[in-house]
């Protein structure tokens, strides 16, 4: 299991409350892509993918992945690998809120 959160701004830029995420075409698909390869290239039983849209502020859960198998390595790599390409996604968008 891994799971990615909306990070608070780094020292040297604007500061920022939150992430707004918004769909621009057929992320299921995509996912459903992402999830195809991870099964071929690994071992386990099933694998879960979820990717959070709207505003979502500082701490938030932004994205999981979540795999299981009796091999604790290829559900490791496995969920490393599918959090790499969950950053990647070409179908959504994502807009920074900035601090009123």
């Amino acid at each position: 299991l891994h799971y990615a959160v909306v990070k608070e701004t780094p020292h040297n830029q604007a500061a920022t409350t939150g992430v707004n995420y918004q769909r621009k075409g057929d992320m299921e698909a995509e996912m459903q892509t992402i999830a195809e390869h991870l099964q071929e290239k690994w071992e386990f039983e099933d694998v879960l993918l979820i990717r959070r849209l709207g505003c979502l502020k500082t701490g938030e859960i932004i994205s999981l992945i979540a795999a299981a198998s009796p091999n604790s390595a290829d559900v490791f790599a496995a969920c490393q690998h599918g959090i790499s390409h969950l950053k990647k996604i070409a179908t959504f968008c994502k807009t920074e809120i900035g601090v009123p």
